[in-house]
C-alpha cells in the first residue's frame, strides 16, 4: 500500500496508480479507503473496464447501489 500511495503522490493524475491503490486497500479490507481510490481512478479515466468494475463493486460493498448502477450499465 505504501508504494501505491507514493505513486499517487508522484502521479496524481494517473488512473492506474489510483486503481492499484484501491486494490491494495481492498486486499487489507480497508473498503472505504479503497472506494475513494477507485472513484478517483474512474474520474481520471472512466474508459477502463477494470476500473469501472472495481468502482461498481466498491459502491455495492458500501450499500450505495444507486452510485453503482451507472457503472454496471456502462459495463453492459
Amino acid at each position: 500500500t505504501a508504494l501505491a500511495e507514493l505513486w499517487t503522490e508522484k502521479e496524481p493524475t494517473n488512473p492506474t496508480a489510483w486503481f492499484l491503490l484501491g486494490n491494495c486497500r481492498e486486499k487489507i479490507r480497508h473498503f472505504a479507503e479503497a472506494r475513494v481510490a477507485f472513484v478517483k481512478a474512474v474520474e481520471l479515466d472512466g474508459s477502463q473496464l477494470p476500473i469501472r468494475r472495481a468502482v461498481a463493486r466498491a459502491h455495492l460493498r458500501a450499500n450505495a447501489a444507486e452510485q453503482a448502477l451507472p457503472h454496471f450499465q456502462w459495463l453492459m
